[in-house]
């Protein structure tokens, strides 16, 4: 039986690609979704990761060993640049946390979670993954502090996780407004 992987933000600009190359290396993919059916996904859970009842009952049911977080405040499409200082940033790392531990209580055993470049002191001449995290954004600030929370609290919870800072991703459905979206 391959492994049950749990996707949050399967529907948004990586979740899309990552629920596909999943299936395509043989995982089961349960997705989480807010809106609805999520392409690609084995079965999609209908949940808000905020409500602390919809979330747990979401990650009971979805009998997952691993979890693929990727979902974030967006900030919304209509100003993208939003989320860099929305006061939503806190929900999302008390949720985020929160997730994880339901997960661990649940018996998952591997997390991948994303975090973002904003982590970094980005007055540094060259970024590297041990350049000094100094966010200057709440985003930034609530990543930054929610993945060295999973990265402490992981073993005690007996997790294998890895926190993943992603730098300026683009690709198709991404909101207009952004350089290299908006240039392709």
């Amino acid at each position: 039986m391959s492994a049950r992987v749990l996707v949050t933000g399967g529907s948004g600009l990586i979740g899309r690609p990552t629920v596909l190359a999943l299936k395509t290396a043989g995982f089961q993919v349960v997705a989480l979704s807010r809106t609805g059916p999520v392409a690609g996904a084995d079965e999609t859970l209908t949940a808000d990761i905020l409500d602390p009842a919809s979330r747990r009952a979401a990650v009971t049911r979805a009998r997952a060993s691993h979890l693929l977080h990727l979902a974030w405040h967006s900030g919304g499409t209509d100003d993208p640049g939003a989320r860099w200082h929305a006061a939503d940033n806190a929900r999302w790392a008390a949720a985020t946390l929160a997730l994880v531990d339901d997960f661990a209580q649940e018996g998952g055993r591997r997390v991948l979670a994303v975090g973002s470049c904003a982590e970094y002191d980005w007055s540094q001449p060259l970024l590297r993954e041990d350049t000094l995290l100094s966010p200057a954004s709440a985003y930034g600030r609530a990543k930054a502090e929610t993945g060295r929370a999973l990265l402490e609290a992981a073993p005690a919870q007996g997790l294998s996780l890895a926190w993943v800072r992603l730098f300026f991703c683009y690709g198709p459905g991404e909101p207009a407004g952004r350089l290299l979206g908006d240039l392709l």
